[in-house]
């Protein structure tokens, strides 16, 4: 779901991994850092950072 084509299905995957809590998300959500659409790296940044 991560790579998939639609950036809405990415978006709800990285809202997924980040509401688990656990920190084997971490290198996954650090990939879509890379991510070709700038608000799901945002959102992949936000979720990356503590305290958000």
């Amino acid at each position: 779901m991560i790579k998939d084509k639609y950036p809405s299905v990415r978006s709800s995957a990285v809202e997924a991994l980040a509401d688990t809590g656990s920190v084997r998300a971490i290198p996954v959500l650090q990939s879509v850092v890379n991510d070709e659409e700038g608000r799901i790296r945002a959102m992949a940044l936000r979720k990356l950072t503590p305290g958000r």
